[in-house]
């Protein structure tokens, strides 16, 4: 069986890792194409894109997780068919970890 393994979101648009203290911003993808984002971002320009997921950890249609920054009010975090994560919400602590689904491509 592969391995599952963590990689590193490289975040875009003002968006930051929450803090040292945050678990950072990644990603993983299962065999079975199950793709969790992990970690908390903060400060970036609401409404575009945190990051690109690659073409294995696509869905095939665009989806929308619900969202909550520390102290803050109820978004979302899109995940478009070209794999680009975009909050609708911006805060000192936005987790990542609600957005778990299944990939498009087999790997």
């Amino acid at each position: 069986m592969a391995a599952v393994r963590v990689r590193p979101a490289h975040l875009v648009n003002g968006w930051l890792a929450a803090s040292a203290s945050q678990p950072a911003p990644s990603y993983t993808r299962k065999p079975d194409g199950t793709v969790r984002l992990s970690g908390n971002i903060r400060s970036g320009q609401v409404g575009a894109a945190a990051f690109k997921l690659p073409a294995d950890c696509r869905p095939a249609e665009a989806m929308e997780f619900p969202a909550v920054p520390h102290q803050s009010q109820l978004g979302s975090i899109t995940i478009t068919a070209l794999g680009e994560v975009v909050p609708s919400t911006a805060g000192n602590n936005l987790p990542l970890s609600n957005v778990k689904f299944q990939a498009s491509e087999t790997a």
